[in-house]
């Protein structure tokens, strides 16, 4: 069974952050492990392992425009997700793109003092 967060009541305060940097997000009475979304207005391009999406729906940026915001806020060294509407996704599971992309926020991942966001397709 795949759970997708509606967008429409995405809030960024239901993101919890455990000790282990791992995202957890609750959905009305459900916690889940990440934060799950489609995506399905986009164009791409692949790099080796890695997705390159230009999103094309308003709805979909705002959405990471806001995660973004929600991280900036927590951590000074965080570095954005989204530049120019682009955002790269790691394909772990060497998926076909299609006109709709599931993806999770895992968790935040660290290099070089700098934080992220793990973002995989599902």
């Amino acid at each position: 069974m795949n759970i997708i967060i509606n967008k429409d009541k995405f809030k960024t305060n239901n993101i919890n952050i455990t000790s282990t940097s791992k995202l957890i997000y609750s959905y009305g009475t459900i916690e889940m492990l990440g934060v799950p979304l489609i995506i399905k207005d986009f164009d791409f391009i692949m790099k080796k392992n890695y997705i390159i999406l230009k999103l094309l729906n308003k709805n979909d940026i705002k959405i990471f425009e806001e995660i973004d915001k929600f991280f900036s806020e927590k951590y000074t060294n965080y570095i954005k997700t989204i530049k120019d509407n682009k955002i790269s996704i790691k394909n772990i599971l060497n998926k076909n793109v299609d006109t709709e992309l599931y993806i999770n926020i895992n968790s935040l991942k660290q290099k070089d003092f700098m934080l992220y966001l793990n973002i995989f397709t599902l």
